[in-house]
């Protein structure tokens, strides 16, 4: 599926993403001054291990300047930063009562409930089109409202659109009917608002959508340091934290008595991303354990901690 495209890392060279149905994701970067064999780079890629079936599309969701890849697969909506690490909130169920659903047609993305935060739009093969909030607190993130009827299964990308007063949203069924509903509409939000992207079917986001990038005074947030699952009951669990600037980190685990359990490891963060590392405790008993990170800022180091239970 793909290409689509958008300067990922905002240094001026665009990025392309393919995504195929097994779930593999490849990311290059392409240098447009480069007339050799070397203008092509691999950039990053990914193997989901679910099932992808629609071209993926570009928005910032979480608007820090950097263009985010927004995926369907089966029930589920994936937003991958650009280094392939799902945001916060993400992967997010569209049904539970409805496992088998499959996202039929790309995403679209716009605040249609004008509350500033940008939506995520989906339409799928239930007949069934899902609006989620890609940032929420506590509780459902499914817009009011929704799931709204798209008569049987879903035929094309929903399609987001300005009108004299307010907005629409709208997709064709495949019954034939072209389905149509009052949605608020802002143009700023609007980073990918049909299939294609926009009228001109480019598939692309160009800078001029996104915001400067975002600087951070926390360079290691305390709060966004954490790990899922927890409590795990196979022993492993995926290690998650933020670094606000580029950060040389070594992470060390420890049972509660301090005795260091493993081996250092040695990650690098690169400036407002998530870093995430899978840690496989299996070897060890029941019990807490203390996972500390100390990232090296350019000199300035700073650390932090979070625990891990496990329950055999």
């Amino acid at each position: 599926f793909g290409p689509v495209s958008a300067d990922l890392d905002r240094d001026g060279l665009p990025e392309v993403v393919v995504a195929t149905i097994e779930g593999d994701i490849k990311v290059v970067t392409i240098d447009t001054t480069d007339t050799t064999a070397n203008a092509m780079t691999l950039f990053n890629s990914l193997s989901m291990f679910d099932s992808l079936y629609v071209n993926p599309i570009i928005s910032d969701l979480d608007e820090d300047g950097y263009p985010d890849i927004i995926l369907g697969g089966k029930n589920t909506i994936y937003a991958l930063d650009r280094n392939l690490i799902n945001l916060t909130n993400f992967p997010l169920t569209i049904d539970r009562a409805f496992p088998e659903n499959i996202v039929v047609e790309p995403p679209v993305v716009g605040d249609i409930d004008l509350d500033g935060v940008k939506d995520v739009i989906v339409s799928t093969s239930g007949g069934r089109c899902y609006a989620f909030s890609s940032q929420y607190s506590f509780g459902d993130a499914l817009l009011s409202g929704f799931p709204l009827s798209t008569g049987l299964l879903g035929y094309g990308s929903p399609v987001l659109f300005k009108k004299k007063a307010g907005g629409g949203l709208g997709f064709l069924g495949f019954d034939g009917w072209f389905y149509t509903y009052d949605v608020g509409y802002d143009p700023d939000k609007a980073d990918w608002p049909m299939g294609g992207g926009n009228p001109g079917q480019t598939y692309m986001v160009p800078d001029s959508m996104f915001r400067p990038v975002q600087t951070y005074t926390d360079n290691l947030p305390e709060d966004e340091f954490y790990c899922y699952p927890n409590p795990t009951y196979d022993g492993q669990t995926t290690l998650r934290f933020f670094v606000g600037d580029d950060a040389d980190v070594t992470l060390t685990i420890y049972d509660m008595s301090g005795k260091k359990i493993s081996d250092e490891y040695v990650l690098t963060g690169q400036a407002g991303s998530y870093v995430e590392m899978i840690w496989d405790g299996s070897p060890f008993p029941s019990g807490v354990y203390r996972c500390v990170i100390e990232a090296d800022f350019a000199g300035e180091t700073l650390t932090s901690f979070t625990d891990i239970a496990i329950i055999k």
